[in-house]
């Protein structure tokens, strides 16, 4: 019967030897930087006439240049420059004048120089709830990003059809905009 101390002891075991292996494998730190050369020396202030020896110049350490060493500066990163350009979306219907219970197609294509994340479109000025709602894709980067959906509605009258995109920059498109008349 094992006692309950072995566990234990398995574990600093293999502990010890995983921090060996973590310090046999720990990198090194990058060299030091070459010593770089600060601002030119400045001269220092007239010293008096007993201090002006070549022996007395080379006992103060005021009298010697010395170079310091520039304190390092972080570097910006710099991004992938983003498009100033907003997505750009387009909405075509196969019809704008339908029956009741027609179907219709409605095609959007997006693009983007930052690739399209996503597009959308939904129906306003109908009772049709299944048109009003949002109706997106995920487009995942792509340009162009293209999707048709078919859509019927029973509801007399006009309504109007909204698409928007957005790209991976976060950026939004310009609000695009179809009618179609259920007659």
């Amino acid at each position: 019967m094992q006692s309950t101390a072995t566990p234990h002891r398995n574990r600093a075991r293999c502990a010890g030897a995983l921090a060996a292996l973590l310090v046999g494998l720990a990198c090194t730190p990058p060299p030091a930087p070459a010593p770089t050369t600060g601002p030119a020396p400045t001269t220092t202030p007239a010293q008096p006439a007993a201090a002006a020896s070549p022996a007395a110049a080379a006992a103060s350490p005021a009298a010697t240049p010395t170079a310091q060493p520039r304190t390092p500066v972080a570097q910006a990163v710099a991004s992938p420059a983003r498009s100033a350009a907003p997505p750009k979306v387009d909405l075509d219907l196969t019809h704008d004048l339908v029956n009741p219970g027609e179907p219709f197609t409605v095609r959007l294509q997006a693009a983007s120089d930052d690739g399209v994340a996503s597009m959308w479109w939904w129906a306003s000025d109908v009772d049709d709830d299944s048109l009003r709602d949002t109706h997106a894709v995920d487009c995942l980067g792509a340009t162009p990003c293209r999707k048709s959906w078919s859509a019927t509605s029973n509801a007399e009258g006009g309504m109007v059809i909204h698409a928007l995109a957005r790209d991976r920059a976060g950026q939004l498109s310009d609000e695009s905009k179809r009618d179609v008349r259920v007659r």
